[in-house]
């Protein structure tokens, strides 16, 4: 599902459609740059924190200590990542992943397995952050734990690519 969104593989029937626009109908940057994804196991590059969440130098300091502080993390801007962020947490990953996402500002999030493998106070810090701070982001999360799910809008529940079920958490759960 999430390859057919970045359009990394061969759709060979149906559409995905946002809003009424086909996906197949845009041009393919155009469409991947209103995507940010937080993967189950998020890779940070060597360098500073600043440029982990800002590659083009598009922001503010300020922008980015502003999303750094909504998802908790405390490290300064000149923090001295190691690659692949071995000098972090994966939980601490994750919220930097979710920093970079709020200071994007992009339309739509994907988080795969966004709670697997961290602690209770981060999964509330990921939680609290697709509240506020995300509130105006459509979020599509991958997940097997259906309790990961308790507090969004909809699930839809597939199996073997095919739909199984959906509905609001309070109906499946």
């Amino acid at each position: 599902l999430v390859q057919s969104l970045y359009r990394m593989v061969f759709v060979h029937s149906g559409d995905i459609t946002v809003g009424s626009q086909s996906l197949f109908g845009l041009d393919i940057e155009f469409v991947r740059s209103h995507f940010t994804v937080v993967p189950q196991d998020p890779y940070l590059f060597e360098g500073s924190l600043r440029d982990n969440l800002d590659r083009p130098h598009e922001f503010s300091n300020q922008q980015l200590n502003n999303a750094l502080q909504a998802v908790g993390v405390v490290f300064p801007l000149d923090y001295q990542v190691q690659e692949g962020g071995k000098n972090v947490s994966l939980g601490e990953r994750q919220l930097i992943c979710l920093a970079r996402t709020i200071v994007t500002k992009k339309p739509f999030m994907i988080m795969d397995e966004p709670t697997s493998g961290i602690d209770a106070i981060t999964d509330a810090k990921i939680q609290a952050v697709l509240k506020n701070s995300l509130k105006d982001c459509t979020v599509l999360t991958v997940a097997h734990r259906l309790d990961t799910l308790a507090r969004y809008d909809r699930i839809i529940e597939l199996e073997d690519g095919q739909l199984k079920r959906e509905g609001r958490p309070s109906e499946l759960l």
